[in-house]
């Protein structure tokens, strides 16, 4: 149930044709506006836009943030926690990450909106992000929010995290997370994130190989939830 849930936001998201009257699609152009840019050179990174964006998360989706267990990881990765009624169940982590490569010097007259307005035109939300990854971020949350209003209650737990390096390797937040949920004692039964070639973290926490089937460009996943 979760699972589709997760994909019924993010295809309202990025398969629709954008609204300005959507609450989901204006909460997701509010985030595209923090710039949460990795650079390769660390120190060329505004981690103030980071912390703000963690404080717009906070602000946007009180539940998931008064109702869920919250881990920060390595100053800036966040790690959400649902506990599920069944304790014998194997849980499940969804995993995105919410940092944007930078735009190349030079190339921002070639942008048709500006990469951190959040413009919604010509029926779709534009800006750096809009797709990867932050379409996902919100998605979850939103997703969660609503679950959590609704009163529901996952049978198995649920695991959320995202991180805030994946474009310069993830060597800070995807490694950190992975570690921290090792420790935890969490064996996960299946991981669903972004993909694409396989989730190189995710070895260390799942319970047999993931691969191409934690897909998030597709938002796919090949066991029940």
């Amino acid at each position: 149930m979760y699972c589709r849930r997760i994909l019924s936001g993010l295809i309202l998201l990025i398969s629709l044709q954008a609204s300005s009257e959507s609450r989901i699609v204006d909460n997701l152009s509010k985030a595209i506006r923090y710039q949460t840019i990795s650079h390769q050179n660390l120190n060329a990174i505004d981690y103030g836009a980071f912390l703000n964006f963690h404080q717009f998360l906070e602000t946007t989706y009180p539940r998931v943030h008064s109702q869920l267990k919250k881990k920060i990881i390595a100053d800036y990765s966040l790690v959400y926690i649902w506990q599920g009624n069944n304790r014998a169940l194997p849980p499940v982590l969804f995993d995105s990450h919410y940092d944007v490569v930078p735009i190349e010097p030079g190339t921002e007259v070639d942008w048709e909106y500006a990469p951190f307005a959040g413009i919604v035109a010509d029926g779709y939300l534009w800006g750096r992000g809009a797709l990867d990854d932050k379409a996902s971020v919100i998605s979850t949350l939103e997703a969660m929010e609503a679950l959590l209003a609704e009163g529901y209650a996952p049978e198995r737990t649920m695991v959320f995290s995202f991180g805030h390096d994946e474009e310069i390797g993830g060597r800070d937040g995807a490694a950190n997370i992975a570690a921290y949920l090792k420790n935890q004692g969490l064996n996960f039964e299946y991981v669903v994130g972004e993909g694409g070639h396989g989730c190189p973290w995710t070895s260390n926490v799942a319970r047999k190989p993931t691969g191409n089937d934690c897909s998030g460009r597709k938002k796919l996943c090949n066991a029940n939830a």
